[in-house]
């Protein structure tokens, strides 16, 4: 599945996804006015959404290079950006969700606070 196709199938126009190192990339879902925790927490929860739906049709998109029996699979660490803290901050706790995804079987999405 190239980047425009998994656009086309899990998400909105700004919506941004870009590689970030060798094997990573890092998806931006823009939400503005993030004031209230509440609205924070239904972001999130619609980010996971999305990053669910991308990881299930990526799953399921055959890749010809590989035999007919394997599937691609990938995990993703979610958090959200808080206000004025720089960046690599922010990409720590991803990372740290990426991990626990990757430690606890793979293949899913897992959200900063880690449970």
């Amino acid at each position: 599945m190239d980047k425009n196709g998994a656009k086309r199938a899990c998400w909105a126009s700004d919506d941004m996804i870009e590689r970030y190192g060798a094997k990573e990339f890092v998806i931006l879902f823009p939400y503005k006015f993030l004031e209230q925790k509440t609205l924070e927490q239904e972001a999130l929860t619609h980010a996971y959404e999305k990053l669910e739906r991308l990881r299930i049709a990526f799953e399921a998109h055959p890749c010809p290079a590989l035999d007919q029996d394997l599937r691609m699979t990938f995990s993703a660490g979610l958090t959200s950006y808080q206000a004025n803290e720089p960046l690599e901050v922010t990409f720590k706790r991803a990372d740290e969700a990426l991990y626990q995804a990757k430690h606890s079987g793979r293949n899913q999405v897992c959200m900063w606070p880690l449970t």
